[in-house]
Protein backbone atom coordinates (compact mmCIF):
# COMPACT_ATOMS: atom_id res chain seq x y z
CA UNK A 1 0.00 0.00 0.00
CA UNK A 2 1.40 3.41 -0.98
CA UNK A 3 0.67 6.61 0.94
CA UNK A 4 1.25 10.19 -0.08
CA UNK A 5 3.86 12.20 1.85
CA UNK A 6 1.03 14.29 3.33
CA UNK A 7 -0.68 11.12 4.64
CA UNK A 8 2.61 9.83 6.04
CA UNK A 9 3.24 13.16 7.80
CA UNK A 10 -0.27 13.05 9.29
CA UNK A 11 0.35 9.52 10.56
CA UNK A 12 3.70 10.57 12.03
CA UNK A 13 2.20 13.55 13.85
CA UNK A 14 -0.54 11.29 15.22
CA UNK A 15 2.01 8.68 16.32
CA UNK A 16 4.26 11.29 17.89
CA UNK A 17 1.34 12.68 19.86
CA UNK A 18 0.48 9.20 21.11
CA UNK A 19 3.97 7.96 21.92
CA UNK A 20 5.48 11.13 23.33
CA UNK A 21 4.93 9.90 26.82
CA UNK A 22 8.07 11.57 28.08
CA UNK A 23 6.91 13.06 31.29
CA UNK A 24 5.23 11.72 34.33
CA UNK A 25 2.72 8.93 34.57
CA UNK A 26 1.75 9.66 38.15
CA UNK A 27 -0.72 12.21 39.41
CA UNK A 28 0.94 15.62 39.09
CA UNK A 29 2.19 17.44 42.18
CA UNK A 30 1.54 21.17 42.66
CA UNK A 31 3.65 22.02 39.60
CA UNK A 32 3.29 18.71 37.78
CA UNK A 33 6.39 16.68 38.59
CA UNK A 34 8.05 15.30 41.71
CA UNK A 35 11.58 15.96 40.40
CA UNK A 36 12.79 19.56 40.06
CA UNK A 37 14.50 19.32 36.68
CA UNK A 38 15.76 16.92 34.08
CA UNK A 39 17.17 16.34 30.63
CA UNK A 40 16.29 13.12 28.85
CA UNK A 41 17.60 12.15 25.42
CA UNK A 42 15.63 9.60 23.39
CA UNK A 43 16.10 7.72 20.14
CA UNK A 44 13.27 6.51 17.89
CA UNK A 45 13.31 3.15 16.09
CA UNK A 46 10.84 1.00 14.17
CA UNK A 47 8.92 2.38 11.19
CA UNK A 48 10.23 5.84 12.11
CA UNK A 49 13.68 6.87 13.33
CA UNK A 50 14.95 10.00 14.96
CA UNK A 51 15.71 11.68 18.25
CA UNK A 52 14.15 13.78 20.97
CA UNK A 53 15.55 15.90 23.78
CA UNK A 54 13.09 16.52 26.59
CA UNK A 55 13.90 19.12 29.29
CA UNK A 56 11.85 20.25 32.26
CA UNK A 57 12.41 22.62 35.18
CA UNK A 58 10.63 23.96 38.26
CA UNK A 59 8.82 20.64 38.76
CA UNK A 60 7.40 20.73 35.21
CA UNK A 61 6.30 24.37 35.12
CA UNK A 62 8.64 24.74 32.14
CA UNK A 63 9.17 22.12 29.42
CA UNK A 64 11.04 21.93 26.14
CA UNK A 65 10.67 19.09 23.64
CA UNK A 66 12.78 19.04 20.50
CA UNK A 67 12.18 16.22 17.94
CA UNK A 68 13.52 15.11 14.57
CA UNK A 69 11.68 12.16 13.07
CA UNK A 70 12.31 10.37 9.77
CA UNK A 71 10.46 7.67 7.83
CA UNK A 72 12.63 4.59 8.21
CA UNK A 73 12.32 3.64 4.53
CA UNK A 74 13.78 6.46 2.46
CA UNK A 75 15.08 8.50 5.41
CA UNK A 76 12.66 11.37 4.67
CA UNK A 77 12.34 14.00 7.40
CA UNK A 78 8.69 14.19 8.44
CA UNK A 79 8.87 16.14 11.69
CA UNK A 80 11.40 18.64 13.01
CA UNK A 81 9.77 20.52 15.87
CA UNK A 82 10.41 22.28 19.14
CA UNK A 83 7.65 22.68 21.69
CA UNK A 84 8.00 24.98 24.69
CA UNK A 85 5.48 24.82 27.52
CA UNK A 86 5.37 27.50 30.22
CA UNK A 87 2.74 28.21 32.89
CA UNK A 88 0.84 30.45 30.44
CA UNK A 89 1.50 29.13 26.93
CA UNK A 90 2.39 26.17 24.75
CA UNK A 91 4.06 26.86 21.39
CA UNK A 92 5.22 24.38 18.75
CA UNK A 93 7.60 25.55 16.04
CA UNK A 94 8.52 23.85 12.74
CA UNK A 95 12.33 24.03 12.95
CA UNK A 96 12.78 23.65 9.17
CA UNK A 97 11.25 27.06 8.44
CA UNK A 98 10.81 28.65 11.90
CA UNK A 99 7.03 28.76 11.50
CA UNK A 100 4.54 28.40 14.33
CA UNK A 101 2.59 25.13 14.03
CA UNK A 102 0.43 25.46 17.13
CA UNK A 103 -0.02 27.77 20.07
CA UNK A 104 -2.15 27.74 23.20
CA UNK A 105 -2.32 30.64 25.61
CA UNK A 106 -4.66 32.55 27.82
CA UNK A 107 -5.54 32.94 31.45
CA UNK A 108 -5.52 29.23 32.24
CA UNK A 109 -2.22 27.40 32.72
CA UNK A 110 -0.95 25.54 29.67
CA UNK A 111 -1.46 21.79 29.91
CA UNK A 112 1.92 20.12 30.22
CA UNK A 113 3.26 16.64 29.70
CA UNK A 114 2.39 15.39 33.21
CA UNK A 115 -1.35 15.87 32.70
CA UNK A 116 -1.33 14.66 29.07
CA UNK A 117 0.60 11.52 30.01
CA UNK A 118 -1.76 10.68 32.86
CA UNK A 119 -4.79 11.01 30.57
CA UNK A 120 -3.15 8.85 27.90
CA UNK A 121 -2.21 6.12 30.39
CA UNK A 122 -5.82 5.92 31.49
CA UNK A 123 -7.20 6.03 27.93
CA UNK A 124 -4.71 3.37 26.76
CA UNK A 125 -5.67 1.02 29.60
CA UNK A 126 -2.03 0.52 30.70
CA UNK A 127 -1.48 -2.01 33.51
CA UNK A 128 1.75 -2.84 35.34
CA UNK A 129 3.27 -6.06 33.97
CA UNK A 130 6.75 -6.27 35.53
CA UNK A 131 10.12 -4.52 35.87
CA UNK A 132 13.03 -3.97 33.48
CA UNK A 133 16.24 -1.88 33.23
CA UNK A 134 16.25 1.01 30.74
CA UNK A 135 19.21 3.43 30.50
CA UNK A 136 20.63 1.80 33.65
CA UNK A 137 17.50 2.55 35.71
CA UNK A 138 14.96 0.01 37.03
CA UNK A 139 11.58 0.76 35.44
CA UNK A 140 8.05 -0.44 36.03
CA UNK A 141 6.83 -2.03 32.80
CA UNK A 142 3.25 -1.43 31.63
CA UNK A 143 1.21 -3.14 28.92
CA UNK A 144 -1.78 -1.39 27.33
CA UNK A 145 -4.03 -1.16 24.31
CA UNK A 146 -1.38 0.74 22.27
CA UNK A 147 1.70 -1.22 23.38
CA UNK A 148 4.19 -1.06 26.24
CA UNK A 149 5.71 1.61 28.50
CA UNK A 150 8.68 1.53 30.86
CA UNK A 151 8.44 4.13 33.64
CA UNK A 152 11.08 5.19 36.20
CA UNK A 153 10.02 7.51 39.03
CA UNK A 154 7.06 8.53 36.91
CA UNK A 155 9.17 9.32 33.83
CA UNK A 156 8.54 7.24 30.70
CA UNK A 157 11.96 6.01 29.59
CA UNK A 158 10.76 3.72 26.82
CA UNK A 159 7.60 3.30 24.79
CA UNK A 160 6.87 0.61 22.22
CA UNK A 161 3.68 1.54 20.39
CA UNK A 162 1.81 0.20 17.36
CA UNK A 163 -0.84 2.44 15.80
CA UNK A 164 -2.32 2.16 12.30
CA UNK A 165 0.08 -0.74 11.58
CA UNK A 166 3.08 1.48 12.31
CA UNK A 167 5.62 0.49 14.97
CA UNK A 168 7.54 3.15 16.81
CA UNK A 169 9.92 2.62 19.68
CA UNK A 170 11.19 5.52 21.77
CA UNK A 171 14.04 4.71 24.18
CA UNK A 172 15.89 6.95 26.63
CA UNK A 173 19.63 6.83 26.04
CA UNK A 174 20.58 9.47 28.65
CA UNK A 175 18.77 10.59 31.79
CA UNK A 176 20.06 13.49 33.90
CA UNK A 177 17.94 14.73 36.79
CA UNK A 178 20.85 16.25 38.75
CA UNK A 179 22.23 18.94 36.41
CA UNK A 180 20.23 22.20 36.35
CA UNK A 181 18.62 22.86 32.96
CA UNK A 182 19.79 25.98 31.11
CA UNK A 183 16.90 28.48 31.18
CA UNK A 184 17.52 29.24 27.48
CA UNK A 185 16.02 25.82 26.65
CA UNK A 186 12.60 27.29 27.50
CA UNK A 187 12.79 30.05 24.90
CA UNK A 188 11.42 29.14 21.51
CA UNK A 189 14.43 30.45 19.53
CA UNK A 190 17.05 28.40 21.43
Amino acid sequence: MFCSMKTVKSIVLFLVAIISFNGFAQQPSLHGFKIKSGIIEYTFNGDFTGSEVYCFDNFGSFESIQKRIFINSGNNLVSDTKTVITPVQKITINMENDSVIATESGGAPAIGTAVETQKLLEAGNFKKSGKEMIAGLMCDKYQGDFGKLWIWKGIVLKSQIKVMNKNIIMTAVRVDTLTPVDKKKFYINN
